[in-house]
């Protein structure tokens, strides 16, 4: 997407205001999830937002999986969404900066917010790309796995269930299928910046 918007809006437009290049992509024929993606680039390109706020984070993980990007109406993204985006934004950012040595660390609160989402989506350990949420993670899990023990324990008795598979297994698995979609999105990405060049 940054090479296409470069022969499409030529160079220098990271520096273009969103409401320039909105107007320009439109004029160009382009669609509304292409105005997500490129203001989504210019997020990372020209501010650095994703890097320290949770929401902005949040609006180009919807955009770059091609999502809505909602400013009134918030849909959080998946947490294979969160991690194939961590890959996306460092791409990105060094071709905007031309840079590739430098990454921008992560604040307390997207590291917060990635580690509630891993939390919320029943995920106790970070997949490798979002990485730098784990320790906080660990801190979430433990205290969820405290409270449910505590309501499991206040729970009237009742007759046991097959557990289909060890929590170690699921947790595995839904490790290994976050990574396939990576894979499958990064080989997408370097496909089609492989066409443009």
């Amino acid at each position: 997407m940054f090479i296409a918007a470069e022969r499409m809006l030529g160079p220098g437009w990271t520096a273009w205001l969103p409401e320039t290049v909105i107007y320009e992509v439109e004029r160009e024929g382009g669609s509304e999830a292409l105005d997500d993606e490129l203001g989504a680039v210019l997020a990372i390109a020209s501010t650095g937002a994703p890097w320290w706020s949770w929401q902005a984070f949040a609006a180009v993980a919807q955009a770059f999986s091609h999502g809505p990007v909602e400013p009134h109406g918030f849909i959080p993204p998946e947490p294979h969404e969160m991690a194939a985006t961590v890959v996306e934004m460092t791409l990105v950012y060094g071709l905007c900066t031309l840079d590739d040595d430098f990454v921008p660390e992560f604040s307390d609160e997207v590291e917060a917010y990635v580690a509630a989402a891993l939390a919320h989506n029943g995920i106790c350990c970070a997949p490798d790309d979002l990485y730098f949420a784990q320790e906080r993670l660990e801190k979430l899990v433990a205290q969820h796995t405290c409270a449910r023990a505590k309501k499991a324990a206040d729970a009237p008795s009742s007759t046991e269930s097959e557990d289909p598979a060890p929590e170690g297994d699921v947790q595995a698995h839904r490790l290994e299928e976050i990574r396939e979609y990576v894979k499958k999105r990064n080989e997408r990405t370097l496909r089609e910046l492989r066409s443009l060049a």
